[in-house]
């Protein structure tokens, strides 16, 4: 609205309200400010002509309704508030600031203008339209032609209040499923996999000129392109990626910049030390102490996930690295969007990370292990929707990583199952040595060169002699495994379901002990030990440097070391599950510091 009265209350917030502005208005603690913009921003993006608890956040307003009469009271107070606050947003004389949402709503209200601005009016994402949006739509009808383009599979903004216009109107359809992104047998992996989703089948048809191809568990080799479910999953898969693939500065870029993050993780770090905040940022002005940040996580999808970052990170080494590693897209190794941002976009080489949806993908790969929900949610039809805009993005290869859960036989027979025409998995590159777990030992196996690295006869004689003493403990079997591989074997894999059910019997605190004397032995350059610990970690799928620092009190290593082997001990968990790591084992080799740790890298390529 520019020229207008309320281009100066724009101005003030840069287009947006902040918990900070509602605690001056309302004078509120934090967490009722952080409930009542909350619950502004979703009546502003709705159809309601009033504020409604419904706007306020659902768990909040659970968690304060069960308090009784006093509870119902807090509700009311905050719906108040958030009356109060849309009533100062459309007063033009009033200073409060004027939302990005707010200017859309205050021109619907006040009639759009009148008539429409031209005789053909189309409206592109309509899957994903603001009510507001569709309301002045609807005051338009007869007035001008209007075309609505849309995928109602790729409605993914429902959590912010968009609807579906294409489902609010009756008009006639003309659907278009020829894809010139990608050609099969990606159109055929995505009809396989939606056939199996609660909504159905999509026809896609690839017509591109070339064969996008389809992988599971098997990583591409940079530049590509990770797609993650959330900003939690798209840290995580930057750090990892960063440590695979021995990233330098400015060699992988992040889709919409790190900058905010980077201040926030920051200014979290400060309060949580209770120093100096140089630079607070908006969304954490008025709070002084980290037990309000707590309460607040309780409620702010954001906060929560960096509060998790907060107990593995120190937060401003954190984001120092995330700064350190983005850079230019162009020339990156490692292009990372969440799926949301990445709406619209292409890439070469796609991987879905492992935060997506898994409770209802499993179904999807496994249709008989879990069947559909008979009332599926909102919630649960978007995250369908995400999975699919995420498996679409793709044009020569799309890559998919299944979680660690899975079990790796029914994980390397996805493409078989749901695409027969598709490479096998030898075509496709697959590390055919890839089983969840070994066979029993069963002798001494003849050793590669690779006995210069490390000292192979001498750590077999170590592995018999636990073997014939009587030794039942799962980290056999993996040592067994692990040895067969440094010498450059394929050892005969069990039975799946003996396999199985070998993994269901890891004792962890057998387990752990192996850590603690693993973690001595580091020190001591005890090659065995040092595997025992390694596989001990994989074992239990332990990443979290300081949930085991608190575990293994001063045996744990700190700093780099620790984070060295993390990593092994994180990537010798996904060999086990049968993922082709190949690449990864070069990118640990050359970035890991400790000598036995690189040597046993190494060893893998």
């Amino acid at each position: 609205m520019p020229g207008t009265p309320y281009e100066a209350k724009f101005r003030l917030g840069n287009g947006q309200v902040r918990p900070v502005h509602v605690r001056e208005r309302l004078q509120v603690d934090p967490l009722l400010a952080y409930v009542v913009r909350s619950g502004l921003e979703r009546f502003i993006r709705s159809g309601d002509p009033e504020p409604l608890p419904r706007h306020l956040p659902r768990d909040w307003r659970k968690t304060v309704e069960a308090r009784g009469p006093s509870g119902f009271a807090e509700v009311e107070r905050a719906v108040k508030g958030v009356a109060l606050l849309w009533k100062a947003m459309r007063d033009p004389k009033d200073p409060f600031p004027l939302s990005h949402d707010g200017y859309v709503r205050i021109w619907r209200e006040e009639g759009a203008g009148g008539d429409p601005p031209a005789g053909v009016i189309l409206v592109d994402e309509a899957q994903d339209l603001d009510p507001n949006f569709l309301t002045v739509l609807s005051g338009w009808r007869g007035k001008a032609q209007q075309v609505f383009v849309g995928d109602p599979r790729q409605q993914i903004y429902g959590w912010r209040g968009a609807v579906n216009a294409m489902g609010e109107i009756d008009l006639p359809e003309s659907p278009l499923t020829w894809s010139f992104r990608f050609g099969e047998p990606l159109a055929s992996f995505v009809q396989a996999i939606t056939a199996r989703q609660t909504q159905g089948l999509v026809p896609l048809v690839g017509r591109a000129g070339w064969a996008t191809e389809v992988h599971v568990n098997l990583f591409p080799t940079p530049p590509f392109t990770i797609l993650t479910r959330s900003n939690l999953g798209l840290v995580t898969a930057l750090l990892e990626g960063a440590q695979l693939f021995s990233l330098q500065k400015e060699e992988a870029h992040v889709v919409g910049g790190v900058e905010e993050l980077v201040w926030l993780l920051t200014d979290l770090q400060a309060i949580k030390e209770g120093g100096e905040r140089p630079r607070p940022h908006p969304e954490l002005l008025g709070i002084s102490k980290w037990e309000e940040v707590e309460s607040l996580a309780e409620y702010s999808i954001v906060l929560n996930r960096l509060l998790r970052l907060a107990k593995e990170y120190d937060l401003e080494a954190l984001a120092h690295k995330i700064a350190q590693l983005h850079g230019p897209e162009e020339g990156a190794k490692l292009v990372l969007s969440t799926a949301h941002k990445a709406k619209g976009r292409e890439w070469d080489r796609v991987l879905l990370w492992e935060d997506f949806y898994w409770v209802a993908a499993y179904r999807w790969f496994f249709p008989n292990t879990a069947p559909p929900p008979s009332e599926p949610s909102p919630e649960f039809l978007e995250e369908e929707n995400i999975f699919y805009v995420a498996m679409t993005r793709a044009r020569l290869g799309l890559h998919i990583s299944l979680p660690e859960a899975l079990a790796e036989e029914e994980a390397k027979r996805i493409l078989d199952r749901l695409s027969p025409g598709l490479p096998s998995g030898e075509d496709r590159g697959e590390d055919e040595r890839g089983e969840t777990l070994p066979a029993p030992f069963t002798g001494p196996t003849p050793v590669s060169p690779k006995e210069a690295t490390f000292p192979l006869p001498s750590l077999y004689d170590r592995l018999l002699s636990e073997a014939l003493n009587g030794g039942r403990d799962p980290l056999l079997h993996l040592l067994r495994d692990d040895l067969a591989r440094l010498s450059g074997l394929s050892p005969t894999p069990l039975p799946p379901e003996v396999a199985q059910a070998l993994w269901e019997r890891a004792r962890p605190e057998e387990a752990l002990g192996a850590i603690r004397e693993g973690l001595g032995a580091m020190w001591r350059e005890d090659p065995y030990e040092l595997l025992r610990a390694i596989n001990a970690l994989a074992l239990l799928g332990g990443r979290n440097p300081r949930k085991l620092a608190k575990i293994l009190g001063d045996r744990f290593p700190g700093g780099e070391e620790a984070e060295d082997l993390l990593f092994v001990a994180r990537a010798r968990k996904r060999e086990l599950m049968g993922r082709s790591l190949a690449e990864f084992w070069r990118g640990l080799g050359a970035s890991v510091r400790h000598p036995l740790l690189k040597a046993y890298a190494r060893a893998r390529f």
